[in-house]
């Protein structure tokens, strides 16, 4: 492995493009807050990562209104882009897979027939394999 050496603390312009993002930041030392480029890390310009509206719309609407879910399914976005934005296509591969992963957990743990239950019902029961026996 090469020896890496930290060049001095610079002034950046704000980061255009995905591979901007990842190259103001040194995963290995968190930037300080006096550092100039710490703002860069935190300012994106939206437009030019994700310039589609429709692409928005749609990972908005897939997240459930869930920042967590926003910014994972963001970030598998990102490393399913095939070019510097992220396209409405890449959003639907990153959903894709969200659905097939969430369909394989369902199927593997048997949840079908309680999730059934609740959508059917409206009402969540206690799991009669969880209650303890009397």
């Amino acid at each position: 492995m090469s020896n890496l050496t930290r060049t001095p603390p610079s002034t950046l312009a704000p980061a255009r493009t995905r591979r901007e993002v990842v190259r103001n930041c040194d995963p290995e030392e968190p930037l300080q807050s006096d550092d100039d480029r710490s703002q860069d890390a935190r300012r994106v310009d939206l437009d030019v990562i994700l310039p589609d509206k429709a692409a928005r719309d749609r990972l908005i609407g897939a997240s459930g209104g869930a920042m967590r879910e926003l910014l994972d399914l963001v970030f598998q976005s990102a490393l399913l882009a095939r070019g510097e934005a992220i396209t409405e296509a890449d959003v639907e591969r990153a959903v894709g897979r969200r659905k097939q992963r969430l369909r394989d957990l369902i199927n593997a743990n048997g949840w079908i027939e309680t999730l059934v239950r609740i959508a059917n019902e409206k009402q969540i029961h206690p799991d009669p394999r969880t209650e303890p026996r009397s």
